[in-house]
């Protein structure tokens, strides 16, 4: 447009309401989303006279505009479009075109009905073969609409266990495949549980596709696909410690000895020590256990004396079993004989003395050469490569499917408390859905429940909702349990133990028409327990002792956990609620958390067999402090700790009808203002200050135990409705 010179004189004009309006525009959007809700009916319902702010629905900003809500288009710092982020434009992901086997010039023409596939020359097709990963997803490009294309589902014997052919517009309807404009998305795990014999797709292009088309997988791989234990050969068995393969040889450990022509007939009983004695027949061999998997040895006979040993980490001898279970004629749980060989399973070892670190086994002279001792499955990726904490660090949000609240009562959900692999306070990426969230406070939002009412939370990335759980908050009637008395016993770790999470909760029943009475051989007066500051599950099952404490629990007899002679020896009123709580030790002391579970099966089924009527209080502890002087090096154990959690959801979650209720502790402790600190003055001449943290693990008394306190109390409520 040209530009045409202005002659005269130029005055200052009043600026019309166009600027107003602009204004008015920009504070209504600055900050941040208001909430995310599911649509535009749900907006208008909740928000019919508008609001000073904006929601995100589907991606989309939603203003208040000339008394009406309108959407202001795509929000995001730059504008996307729908689908105009591409599969090719998204890291961290495999094209599968480049490694799968093409056909070049075929397509398929039909498929008999015994799933024969007929391929027919042609040159304006190719075919794409790919074995169906694990899992994950598939991103397949379409081919243009005005042509068609096909995708068959190969089954282990090479026939098409299903086949479409679509294209022109169209787009075959299956619940393992998502349309969209450009590509489809197929769901590896869903088209397996839909075709369990299922291996291979064999998809179509055309030929114009050729340098453009793509098959791209997410989350399909791990390093766990790869072999990483190329080494030398021992027999079958790689002889790689240290290094992730299927099996190795332990008897090549540098830890290990080999006693030739030596025997053990006994140990000594006042040093707990074995003794070797020369012997012509036979070798004896010395090696630590590992942590997890299974050791496998050759089959052989011993006529006599002492077949293994168990010690502990002072080589002194915790048990000793002798020729009989080698020839079969005794058995114990942790050693099977089957195929050749004698296995020995860690974890049912462990269940069996928890202190165990090592074995000697005696061998026949003449099954000596050959002989090996295989550890399978011995170590995990993360052992090999220890910058990895984890192969599938996918951020997820970790929640129950309930959370009880009395009525008149306040709890709270501490977004970053459910954050799996993610950190609230700098990523700032989740909200909770369907609400103002002006209500978060300090990235906690307080409910006070007059009704039960579901709380979605989003996981928004780039203005777009990625990830969505809901929580049912319960309102649970102040009057529940009204008139009754509960005999309550607390089995768990030192936020059990605690004097000042006892004291709130006895608190918590002070004016309430439910009472409980708790029960125990530690504490005193109305504040008895069995929680143990450091103790595991393992240490409950095995262990006479540990960390100062003795294990009222533990029958010398069997040496074992004994619910019954617990009972017995301490003359404890059987309960009615039992609540177990060790979701901080065991993943802090490398306790996978199907052993955890395990073990707390093995407790339950022992104290269920007393009380058939008992109710199970399934402890989901509170995390780790978040302050930044112990926040940078305890991710690690945060978040496995948040696994452990996610692990007992998912076992005991909506059980209630078997007895089984989640006491969902962690939702209601802030991670930084409930924990213990102390603050510091910046410098010399600053009279700011900063928060420091004293204790990385466990609440403060006055406000984090206070509201550990609430959540279990919220529990025993919700158990007497």
């Amino acid at each position: 447009m040209p530009i045409t010179p202005v002659s005269g004189e130029i005055k200052a004009q009043p600026l019309n309401d166009n600027f107003s309006y602009l204004d008015s525009k920009i504070e209504q959007i600055k900050g941040g989303p208001l909430g995310v809700l599911e649509s535009e009916s749900e907006l208008n319902q909740k928000y019919p006279n508008g609001a000073n702010g904006f929601f995100i629905i589907d991606g989309n900003m939603w203003i208040w505009e000339n008394d009406k809500w309108t959407n202001a288009g795509v929000y995001q710092a730059i504008g996307l479009a729908d689908e105009s982020v591409t599969y090719p434009k998204i890291a961290g992901q495999l094209n599968y075109i480049e490694s799968c086997e093409i056909t070049e010039n075929k397509y398929m023409q039909s498929v008999a009905s015994d799933g024969t596939i007929t391929y027919t020359d042609t040159a304006n097709y190719f075919l794409a073969t790919l074995d169906i990963p694990k899992s994950g997803k598939l991103a397949i490009l379409k081919s243009s609409l005005q042509h068609g294309q096909s995708l068959a589902v190969i089954d282990s014997v090479g026939k098409a266990a299903a086949y479409w052919a679509f294209g022109f517009g169209n787009m075959f309807n299956a619940a393992w495949a998502t349309n969209y404009t450009a590509y489809y998305v197929i769901d590896a795990t869903l088209l397996k549980q839909a075709y369990p014999t299922a291996t291979q797709l064999v998809i179509e292009f055309r030929i114009e596709d050729r340098q453009s088309a793509y098959i791209y997988g997410h989350d399909t791989a791990d390093l766990t696909d790869k072999d990483w234990g190329a080494g030398p050969e021992f027999g079958a068995i790689r002889n790689v410690p240290n290094r992730l393969s299927d099996r190795y040889d332990l008897l090549k450990e540098p830890t290990s000895v080999t006693y030739p022509n030596k025997s053990i007939p006994r140990y000594n009983s006042s040093t707990g020590l074995v003794e070797l004695s020369p012997v012509s027949n036979r070798t004896s061999y010395y090696f630590d256990i590992t942590e997890m998997g299974t050791l496998e040895f050759p089959v052989y006979t011993l006529p006599d004396q002492q077949f293994l040993m168990l010690v502990d980490k002072d080589k002194k001898v915790l048990k000793n079993f002798d020729y009989t279970f080698n020839t079969g004629t005794s058995t114990i749980d942790f050693l099977q004989k089957s195929n050749g060989l004698f296995t020995i399973d860690i974890d049912k070892l462990k269940a069996y003395n928890a202190n165990v670190k090592g074995l000697y086994v005696v061998v026949w002279n003449k099954a000596v050469d050959g002989f090996y001792i295989a550890a399978k499955n011995a170590f995990l990726v993360t052992d090999v490569f220890p910058s990895l904490t984890d192969l599938n660090q996918k951020k997820e949000i970790v929640l129950p499917t309930e959370y009880p609240i009395v009525e008149g009562r306040t709890g709270y959900i501490y977004l970053d408390n459910v954050n799996l692999y993610g950190n609230y306070y700098t990523d700032k990426d989740l909200y909770i859905s369907q609400t103002d969230n002006n209500d978060l406070i300090a990235g906690g939002f307080p409910i006070t429940p007059t009704a039960d009412k579901k709380i979605p939370i989003s996981r928004m990335e780039n203005g777009l909702e990625i990830e969505r759980k809901s929580i049912l908050v319960k309102s649970i009637p102040a009057a529940a349990g009204s008139g009754k008395m509960l005999k309550a016993l607390f089995i768990g770790e030192s936020t059990t133990e605690a004097q000042a999470y006892l004291n709130a909760l006895i608190a918590c029943f002070n004016n309430d028409p439910l009472s409980i009475v708790l029960g125990g051989t530690r504490g005193s007066g109305e504040t008895k327990h069995e929680g143990r500051s450091g103790w595991t599950t393992n240490h409950l099952m095995t262990s006479e002792s540990y960390n100062g404490a003795t294990n009222s629990f533990y029958n010398p007899t069997t040496k074992k956990f004994d619910y019954s002679y617990y009972l017995k020896t301490f003359n404890i009123d059987i309960p009615d609620i039992v609540f177990l709580s060790f979701g901080i030790n065991d993943p802090n002391q490398g306790i996978a958390a199907s052993k955890t579970i395990a073990n707390l099966k093995n407790i339950i089924s022992q104290i269920r067999a007393v009380n058939p009527n008992v109710k199970f209080g399934i402890g989901l502890t509170s995390n780790l402090c978040r302050i930044e002087n112990v926040a940078y090096r305890t991710e690690i154990r945060r978040n496995n700790i948040l696994k452990t959690t996610q692990a007992l959801i998912k076992e005991f979650d909506n059980k209630k009808s078997q007895g089984y209720y989640l006491n969902p502790m962690y939702l209601n402790v802030d991670p930084i203002w409930d924990m213990r600190y102390t603050e510091r003055q910046l410098s010399i001449y600053q009279t700011k200050t900063e928060l420091y943290s004293t204790d990385g693990t466990h609440p403060a008394d006055a406000t984090g135990y206070k509201k550990t306190a609430d959540a279990t109390y919220f529990t025993i409520k919700w158990m007497a409705t």
